[in-house]
């Protein structure tokens, strides 16, 4: 337990005697769990209960037995598990601590209850809640209502992941002490330990009420009996704080508050407020962030005033607060000897001084009673005196040393100063306060006027300083400017004596702090004088200068860029303006003749044709184009210029086929010329049909679909368009008959350009079956045997009634234990020749091993055929034979043998000869992952198809999926978890992209 010098002396409950046997006597508890390991049935738990109960208040005894209750759920939704009633192992008196310096300790009897028990307890993915319930609380509860009538709830929550961890629960280190004392600080340590080394969070958290104040008859053991049986289920009620005063995180009250640090359990602060109070206390345990348990514990604080033996003090300047005490020097000294006042010396068991003087420099003295220090500067400085240190009682004081520079007050001189002149006076920092003779507190005194100031100021030590200013007044001289002119060029002189300070504003000013002056202004100016005596006093004037007008004439010739213009002897030919000076005769200011020569501008303007687009014939190498000539515009005088040709053909002249670019160029006399350009597109087209096409009738069709692509086209016409239109034959997706069929397109573009092909599709007849067998009415062909991309064999057997009653199922053998990859248990199977369609089962049992396709639409008869498909995991094939069966309606059978030796094993084709692959064996085997093999997580790259939906699905050698899913592809990779697949070896990636080629990998599982 740790403790502070400041009075802690223990926690308490004062409790309180009562007329009835079951009220009074509650005063804590909780419970912990260990995990014992595996058990038959469960995991094994050893339970700890702790009850605490006042033995001074006439109050019940232990409960023994206890009742005990178990919950399975949640917190708010369970069910009853179990209960029964535990023995009490031990009761342990506690003891009380009596302090040296407290004299008004209490008569206090309380004893500690213990109770354990095991259990073995199935796993399971809900809580427990193994549950306590009694009651009552003392009525002398101060921070929560009607506290005789209620009771407490002790309990402890096995969370599903605790008990998957085999958790055990935090267990508290320390009792709480007995009586702790008002308004000394407080500290506790009520922090709990951890036998795994979890992570423990502390709080403050609200005790639950429990059981009620029904002594006997009905209703006694219930939820509000005294005793409980068994113990109810959460979620239990929480004990009524009185508010705002007091809450579950604050249950003491004060302010500042008395407070739990959450990640070291000390409680610490000062209590405020005597009384008893419950407090609860919650450890939550986290492991890897997950929170495993919460263990609670409630308890009852006694707060009571203490009178100590011993007093702090020391001799001081002022008292800042409780045991708090400044000393102040102002006289610049750093030495000085603290005394020590302190109370009464007989009850003073030992003392330390402990000074920090900055720097990381600390002093400590525990001989000196009387403490002679020299600080190291002037400063502040904070120190204590702490007396009967290890002791239960003690007591400190807080010292604040002030240290000071001594102050002097002065004002400064007497001021002469002119009318309307601000003057700051300063008394100088340092003083803690300043009286002005107007009434200011400030440092500084701002006047504007003649007069006695004086100042009185107080230093940190109380010492007072005053000073007193006088301020007389003073003139400037009157200054007399008179208003002058002058013609362009010229001056003006100003003198202006008797003044300490110049300071003249306007342009052309040889000096602007002088007492005589030259203005040499361009133009009519205002020159305005700011003078100053030697005592400050200011005058001011202005003064203008006119400059006066020279008399001008001006002349405007205009001329065209061939023409020049002749003055004053001088040629000109561009565009310029000059001054002529003449001088005057009058005697008045010189005049000044102005010219002003201008160019007249002038343009040509040369415009070319349109862009031109004409199309090739067909088999024609250039074509003869006619366009209209460049026109030209000009202001320019004289003749019109004549176009001239600057690159490409003349009008008329045969050209190549593609772009041609025609320019012209053109200038006039006045120097101008212009450029333009036009083109001429001669386009052409050229069209590529699809490579002639060989397909396969299906077996018993007449026709069959042909897909094929479009013609491919190609051309220069600024508008790329190209319109396609079939001229001959059927459009891809038609149904083709036997024999040769010749397609034909035709292609045509906005620039009038055609062109044509034409491709043959030949529709061939299939192949015969490898075996046919005939047996009464019935009649079963063997039709081929193909490998898919994954070398899985594929059967397709036709079968044919001749009979008048319609089929029920047909059976096609399987190898033993084999089950056929498709069709797929319980999925339609479509005929691929009629459409028919049929319910799968795969595998079948009776009355052979094999899959059965059973009708679904009107079953076949009168010579009717359907085509059925089966495919087999890989390197699965049946002996020699195929046994089919065809079951009628009305109960006649029909069994053959296929013999499968006359039957190339070929390459995948397709069920209809114009597919390459059906959707299903389309791939590609680029798929990348990672990796491989691998131990469960499986990487996929599908980067081919983002923002896609895709089908995933994986498939072991049987042929069996083991796994499928659908999703948008919104990431690079894609993580497959595999760990839960059966056994470990080959198994096969396919990923199919809706509409799609899909994509396949092997990779290799081992754990």
């Amino acid at each position: 337990m740790i403790t502070t010098l400041k009075h802690l002396l223990l926690f308490t409950l004062l409790l309180l005697s009562s007329t009835m046997a079951f009220a009074a006597h509650i005063v804590g508890g909780g419970i912990t769990y260990e995990c014992l390991g595996p058990a038959s049935g469960g995991i094994r738990y050893r339970f700890t209960m702790k009850i605490y109960r006042d033995c001074g208040g006439g109050g019940a005894g232990f409960d023994n037995p206890a009742n005990i209750a178990i919950y399975n759920g949640s917190y708010e939704n369970n069910d009853y598990f179990d209960d029964y009633q535990i023995n009490i192992d031990d009761v342990f008196p506690l003891t009380i601590n009596e302090p040296d310096c407290i004299d008004n300790l209490p008569n206090l009897c309380l004893q500690e209850g213990i109770y354990v028990w095991e259990d073995i307890l199935p796993v399971s993915d809900q809580s427990y809640f193994v549950v306590y319930q009694r009651c009552c609380r003392t009525n002398a509860i101060a921070n929560i209502s009607t506290p005789g009538d209620i009771g407490a709830t002790y309990y402890i929550e096995i969370t599903p992941l605790a008990q998957q961890l085999c958790n055990n629960s935090p267990v508290f280190n320390n009792f709480p002490p007995i009586v702790i004392c008002n308004n000394y600080p407080l500290e506790v340590d009520y922090s709990a330990t951890d036998a795994e080394g979890d992570l423990l969070v502390y709080s403050f958290c609200a005790p639950f009420a429990g059981g009620g104040n029904i002594l006997g008859g009905p209703g006694s053991s219930g939820c509000n009996g005294v005793v409980p049986n068994p113990p109810c289920a959460p979620p239990f009620t929480e004990v009524p704080f009185i508010s705002p005063n007091y809450t579950a995180s604050q249950p003491m009250g004060g302010n500042p508050v008395v407070s739990i640090n959450p990640l070291t359990g000390i409680i610490s602060g000062t209590p405020q407020l005597n009384g008893q109070f419950v407090v609860g206390v919650c450890v939550e345990e986290y492991r890897n962030g997950q929170l495993l348990s919460v263990t609670r514990r409630d308890f009852q604080f006694n707060v009571t005033d203490c009178d100590p033996q011993a007093t702090a003090l020391v001799a001081y300047d002022e008292l800042l607060g409780p045991s708090q005490y400044a000393i102040r020097k102002c006289d610049g000294s750093t030495s000085l000897t603290i005394i020590n006042q302190s109370i009464p010396q007989a009850n003073i068991q030992n003392f330390e001084w402990t000074f920090d003087l900055g720097g990381g420099n600390v002093i400590q003295n525990s001989t000196n009673f009387d403490l002679p220090i020299n600080f190291p500067g002037l400063g502040v400085y904070n120190g204590i005196l702490v007396l009967n240190e290890g002791l239960d009682c003690g007591d400190t004081a807080f010292i604040k040393v002030e240290l000071y520079a001594p102050l002097s007050l002065d004002l400064g001189p007497d001021y002469n100063i002119c009318q309307d002149t601000n003057i700051l006076l300063n008394a100088g920092p340092g003083f803690t306060s300043y009286q002005w003779q107007n009434g200011s507190t400030s440092q500084t005194l701002s006047i504007n006027g003649i007069g006695v100031y004086y100042v009185e100021a107080i230093d940190p030590c109380g010492n007072v300083f005053r000073d007193t200013v006088t301020v007389s007044g003073g003139t400037a001289p009157a200054i007399n400017l008179s208003n002058t002119s002058i013609c362009p060029g010229g001056s003006a002189s100003f003198s202006v004596p008797g003044f300490a300070q110049y300071a003249w504003t306007g342009a052309g000013l040889n000096c602007n702090t002088c007492e005589n002056v030259t203005a040499s202004p361009t133009v009519t100016t205002n020159y305005a004088l700011v003078a100053s005596t030697s005592l400050g006093c200011t005058a001011e004037a202005n003064v203008t200068v006119e400059v006066l007008p020279t008399p001008m004439q001006t002349y405007v010739i205009d001329f065209y860029p061939n023409e020049t213009v002749t003055i004053g002897g001088q040629t000109y030919n561009q565009s310029t303006t000059f001054t002529i000076p003449v001088a005057s005769t009058t005697g008045g200011c010189d005049s000044l003749n102005t010219y002003i020569l201008e160019l007249i501008p002038t343009t040509i303007n040369l415009a070319c044709p349109p862009n031109i687009t004409v199309a090739m014939p067909s088999n024609a190498s250039s074509i003869p184009v006619n366009y209209a000539n460049p026109t030209v515009t000009t202001d320019c005088p004289g003749a019109l210029p004549v176009p001239v040709l600057t690159q490409g053909l003349a009008s008329g002249s045969a050209l190549q086929a593609g772009l041609n670019t025609v320019c012209y160029t053109a200038s006039n006399t006045c120097g101008n010329q212009d450029n333009c350009c036009f083109t001429i597109m001669v386009s052409t087209l050229s069209i590529q049909c699809p490579p002639n096409q060989n397909i396969e009738l299906p077996v018993a069709a007449t026709t069959v679909v042909a897909n094929y692509a479009a013609p491919a086209t190609q051309t220069n016409c600024p508008n790329p368009a190209v319109t396609l239109n079939l001229t001959q034959g059927l459009p891809s997706g038609g149904a083709f008959p036997l024999g040769a069929n010749t397609v034909c397109y035709q292609a045509t573009t906005t620039c009038g350009n055609v062109a044509s092909c034409c491709f043959t599709i030949t529709v061939q007849d299939p192949p015969p079956p490898c075996d046919i067998k005939v047996i009464g009415c019935m009649k079963f062909e063997l039709l081929d045997i193909r490998l898919d991309s994954i070398k899985q064999p594929r059967f397709r057997i036709r079968a044919t009634n001749f009979c008048a009653s319609e089929v029920n199922y047909i059976l096609n053998e399987l190898p033993p234990g084999i089950v056929a990859v498709t069709p797929v248990e319980g999925s339609i199977y479509t005929a691929p020749n009629t459409a028919n369609t049929y319910l799968v089962r795969n595998p079948n049992y009776s009355p052979f091993y094999s899959v059965r396709y059973k009708s679904v639409s009107p079953g076949l008869k009168n010579g009717q055929s359907d085509v059925f498909e089966h495919r087999l995991p890989q390197q699965s094939f049946p002996n020699n034979y195929i046994h089919m069966y065809g079951k009628l309606k009305n109960g006649e059978g029909f069994e053959a043998y296929l013999n499968t030796f006359y039957c190339p094993v070929q390459p995948w084709m397709g069920s209809r000869p114009e597919e390459r692959d059906s959707p299903e064996e389309q791939t590609m085997e680029n798929l990348m992952l990672r990796p491989n093999p691998t131990p469960g997580q499986v990487w996929v790259d599908m980067q081919a198809w983002m923002d896609k939906q895709v089908s995933i699905r994986v498939f072991n050698t049987l042929g069996q999926e083991v796994l499928s899913q659908q999703y948008t592809v919104n990431q690079e990779w894609l993580e497959l978890d595999m760990s839960h697949a059966p056994s470990n070896g080959l198994y096969y990636l396919l990923v199919q992209p809706e509409g799609g080629v899909r994509a396949s990998a092997t990779f290799v599982l081992e754990r």
